[in-house]
């Protein structure tokens, strides 16, 4: 019975250790992949949609409205709303 756990467990974090290993084989972090991916849907829902701010947020997995403006400042050097009024 305890080689079984040790399979099932072998099984589980295999597949992370291995993204691991081949995002540090590209020079990127699983933290930076999930942050390019985040700022374009961002862009994308602000100019392409009509979807509030918070919406927004909840869907790129945030909790509040705070959080991803700050981030969007730092991918931007803008406002969401200010990039809205530009490319909406």
């Amino acid at each position: 019975m305890g080689r079984t756990k040790t399979n099932n467990l072998h099984l589980r974090t295999s597949p992370t250790k291995t993204l691991e290993r081949r995002l540090g084989e590209r020079n990127a972090s699983y933290r930076a992949l999930v942050d390019d991916i985040r700022r374009d849907l961002a862009k994308h829902y602000l100019a392409n949609t009509a979807l509030r701010l918070h919406q927004i947020a909840y869907a790129l997995g945030y909790s509040e409205p705070g959080p991803l403006v700050r981030a969007f400042k730092r991918w931007t050097d803008e406002t969401p709303m200010q990039y809205r009024r530009k490319h909406a």
